[in-house]
C-alpha cells in the first residue's frame, strides 16, 4: 500500500509541474520545461479580428486569431504559450495578388507556419519608437512571410 501511495504522489507532483500556468508576460520564467505561458490579461485579444485597408481598387485584408497553448521547444525542454497568428489577402488594382486566408483553417503545431505570427509585446521605446504611446502602453510585434519567400522569416511589423 505504501508503494501505491508513493507512486500516486510522484505522479501527482509530476502532473502538477507539467501543467504550471504562468502569465504570458513578466512571469520571470524563460521557456522552462512544462510551463504554459497563458495570456491571462487577454493582451492578445485586442488584436484579434479582421483588419481592412483600402485605397481605390487596392486592398489588404488581415485576419488575426489568438492560438492558445502552442508548443515550443527550447534547450530546456518543451513549453507552451499563447500566440497571435494570421493570414492575409491582397488585391492590387482589383486583381488578387495573394490570398493565404485558407491557411488559418490548418492547425499547425508551429506558430511560424502561419504567414503572420507574433508572441512578443513591445513598449514605446522599442524600434520603431511610438511617440504617441503612453508609458504603459504596449504593442505586439508580428512577423510575416510571403508565400513566394516562405523559407525567409524575419520581416517585422508592429501593431
Amino acid at each position: 500500500m505504501k508503494k501505491i501511495i508513493c507512486i500516486i504522489s510522484i505522479l501527482i507532483v509530476s502532473i502538477c509541474k507539467s501543467q504550471s500556468i504562468v502569465p504570458l508576460y513578466g512571469s520571470g520564467h524563460a521557456g522552462e520545461n512544462g510551463y504554459y505561458y497563458k495570456d491571462l490579461d487577454n493582451f492578445l485579444n485586442q488584436y484579434e479580428g479582421t483588419w481592412l485597408y483600402t485605397f481605390g481598387n487596392t486592398s489588404l485584408k488581415i485576419v488575426l486569431v489568438k492560438k492558445v497553448k502552442m508548443p515550443f521547444t527550447s534547450i530546456t525542454g518543451t513549453y507552451y504559450r499563447d500566440v497571435l497568428v494570421g493570414e492575409y489577402e491582397y488585391y492590387e488594382n482589383g486583381v488578387l495578388k495573394i490570398n493565404t486566408l485558407s491557411n488559418l483553417n490548418v492547425n499547425h503545431n508551429k506558430f511560424y507556419s502561419y504567414n503572420l505570427s507574433g508572441k512578443n509585446r513591445i513598449n514605446k521605446e522599442i524600434y520603431p519608437k511610438c511617440i504617441d504611446c503612453a508609458v504603459n502602453e504596449y504593442r505586439i510585434k508580428l512577423e510575416y512571410s510571403e508565400p513566394a519567400y516562405k523559407d525567409y522569416h524575419g520581416f517585422g511589423s508592429y501593431m
